[in-house]
C-alpha cells in the first residue's frame, strides 16, 4: 500500500504524468493497442481487442450472433486435437 501511495504522489501530477486505474482485460487491451503502434488517450483502447463482457442476458449460441455483439473480435474456427 505505501508504494502505491508513493507512485500517487510521485507519478500523478496530471501533466506529465497520469495513472489510470484499469482492469487486467483493459490491460491486456492497452498493451496489445501499443504493440500495435497506437498512440493517444488510453481510454480509446480499452475495449479495442477484448470486448466488454456482456454481465447478463442471453447466452450467445450462434458465431453469427457473438459476431454481432463483438464486430471487433475475429472469430477462428478451433483445431481438432
Amino acid at each position: 500500500m505505501r508504494r502505491l501511495t508513493e507512485l500517487e504522489h510521485n507519478f500523478n501530477d496530471g501533466h506529465r504524468y497520469v495513472l489510470h486505474y484499469v482492469t487486467a482485460r483493459e490491460a491486456y487491451n492497452l498493451a496489445m493497442a501499443a504493440a500495435s503502434g497506437a498512440r493517444g488517450e488510453p481510454a480509446l483502447y480499452y475495449d479495442s481487442t477484448i470486448p466488454k463482457y456482456v454481465a447478463s442476458g442471453p447466452y450467445p449460441d450462434t458465431v453469427a450472433s457473438v459476431a454481432k455483439l463483438s464486430p471487433n473480435v475475429q472469430m477462428r474456427p478451433l483445431r481438432n486435437v
